[in-house]
């Protein structure tokens, strides 16, 4: 619940920030508000696309989606970029990797993938403790 509240008042800031030039779109599915996750495990990515995303047709266009049940979490990214931004682990992702790495050690995949116009980012965390 915590980190839902803070992704939405982060995108809020940014919408001040943007103005009109802002196109955001955040879908959750929640099972529970009572899922535990490690604090502000999301807010990077988000921090990325809009700090990287490229304003296209006057819009930086922005997607998040969020599913989670008490086993699974699934978060997905993607936003708009230029054509010529060359992708390569900026600091901030192998930061994101090797936290997930000590929290989630072989519970998570993070696939990261950039076409000619979209930046994405998925992620598949398994929340259930191992015994």
């Amino acid at each position: 619940n915590d980190e839902m509240n803070h992704i939405e008042d982060y995108i809020s800031l940014e919408k001040m920030r943007f103005n009109e030039t802002l196109n955001v779109t955040f879908n959750k599915e929640i099972a529970s508000k009572t899922i535990e996750i490690a604090p502000m495990l999301f807010i990077p990515f988000i921090e990325n696309s809009f700090k990287h995303g490229a304003i296209r047709d006057g819009v930086l266009g922005i997607e998040i989606s969020i599913k989670a049940d008490s086993e699974e979490i699934l978060f997905n990214i993607k936003n708009t970029c230029s054509d010529d931004l060359i992708y390569s682990d900026g600091i901030g992702l192998e930061n994101i990797k090797k936290r997930l790495e000590l929290l989630y050690p072989n519970r998570y995949n993070l696939i990261i993938n950039k076409s000619k116009s979209d930046f994405m980012v998925s992620l598949q965390l398994n929340t259930k403790s191992k015994l």
